[in-house]
């Protein structure tokens, strides 16, 4: 879903527009859909006798999926701002455009790596470093924008609507990024 959020982002043709935002709900409702099926298996696995050892996996696998399903509602409630924003003709100026492609390349590679520790994962052969700077270079990118006044650097082109739809979509995408986050870190545990 993020994918769609990107190309929704740059997107000017309506009718592609209006397929993204199709996309976009469908998915979410799958996501939904699949989470609500592991929870129920997971749930149903830890009815049984279970070691300590199984109990404590089966909590971080109820984890993970918590953690994925926030994010694709995060992605969908992403795309209704989005809608708002190309119905009200609210334009981004070419730094906010820029910053906000930044923000989704660094979302891109930690799913990157959330897929290789995943993949890892009974190995334990985890990315740690490489995960810690992409999110500290997250966090860093979201304080950026959090305190960039806009009216003062670019005055000619300020607009509030834009400003506000543009600090919202960086707080949704480092809150996704706290979510993958919490999936690496309980990948990392025993």
């Amino acid at each position: 879903m993020g994918q769609f959020n990107h190309d929704l982002l740059f997107q000017t043709d309506p009718d592609e527009q209006l397929s993204l935002f199709k996309r976009i709900k469908k998915y979410e409702k799958i996501s939904d859909r699949i989470n609500l099926e592991l929870v129920q298996y997971l749930t149903k696995l830890a009815q049984d006798e279970t070691t300590p050892q199984t109990s404590n996996e089966i909590r971080k696998y109820l984890s993970i999926c918590s953690d994925l399903e926030r994010i694709g509602d995060l992605f969908y409630s992403m795309s209704k701002a989005l809608k708002m924003k190309i119905r009200q003709r609210i334009w981004f100026n070419q730094h906010q455009r820029s910053r906000i492609k930044e923000m989704y390349a660094l979302i891109d590679k930690a799913f990157s790596i959330v897929s290789v520790d995943l993949e890892l994962a009974h190995q334990k052969e985890m990315l740690t470093e490489q995960n810690k700077a992409i999110y500290k270079e997250l966090n860093k990118k979201k304080e950026s924008i959090r305190n960039e006044d806009l009216g003062s650097l670019y005055p000619e082109e300020f607009n509030i609507q834009s400003a506000y739809i543009y600090t919202s979509l960086g707080s949704v995408l480092e809150e996704v990024g706290e979510h993958i986050k919490n999936i690496n870190e309980l990948l990392l545990q025993s």
